[in-house]
């Protein structure tokens, strides 16, 4: 990955939601980012120090599907309103370097290739740090786990409650960001099992 993760003051967790269809009628290639949402916490005392949600207007695809509407919570008005990419990446961008001596975390690989995909659809340049990993498989290999389940399962398994709706982006980020603390450096915390519930 490039730069080491650990032992960062501050840690951002990120996640996106982007268009899509029941039928696969929108192919992977033509998704559009329509929301980001992110933490920052605090590494030391596991607090939230910055939060960042936007909604983006889609161009490829403008209208969303009514699968899209019912999966995310995010309406046709919604997007309708908001922003093109260029301009929420560009404030996205500038929260991020705004928040000292930090790691980009998401669950799983997916968002950090969709903002890829999404800048060079309209031919900007990716301005993220290059400390961006995959949390996900990060913290089922510091769990010793080989099964992976999602983030809703794996905060049921440690006897957490999903705290707010699923596929909302900053929802799904904050959820992401309280699992920090159970491979933190100095964490001795181990409560998964290797029977991890699919």
């Amino acid at each position: 990955m490039g730069v080491n993760w650990k032992f960062h003051r501050h840690y951002i967790f990120l996640d996106l939601e982007a268009t899509c269809a029941r039928d696969s009628g929108i192919a992977r290639a033509e998704r559009e980012t329509i929301e980001i949402g992110a933490v920052a916490i605090d590494a030391a005392s596991n607090m939230t120090v910055a939060t960042f949600q936007e909604y983006i207007r889609p161009v490829h695809h403008p209208s969303l599907t009514a699968f899209c509407t019912e999966l995310t919570g995010i309406t046709q008005a919604t997007v309708d309103a908001a922003a093109f990419f260029p301009h929420v990446f560009a404030r996205f961008s500038a929260w991020v370097a705004a928040i000292e001596d930090c790691f980009l975390f998401s669950w799983g690989h997916f968002d950090k290739k969709q903002l890829v995909l999404d800048c060079r659809r309209h031919q900007i340049e990716y301005t993220l740090p290059a400390g961006f990993h995959d949390f996900k498989g990060l913290f089922f290999k510091k769990q010793k786990l080989l099964q992976r389940a999602g983030l809703e399962a794996t905060l049921v398994q440690l006897g957490l409650r999903f705290e707010g709706r699923p596929h909302g982006a900053l929802a799904d980020a904050r959820n992401t960001a309280r699992l920090w603390r159970y491979i933190r450096p100095e964490s001795g915390e181990k409560l998964l099992s290797n029977k991890l519930t699919l």
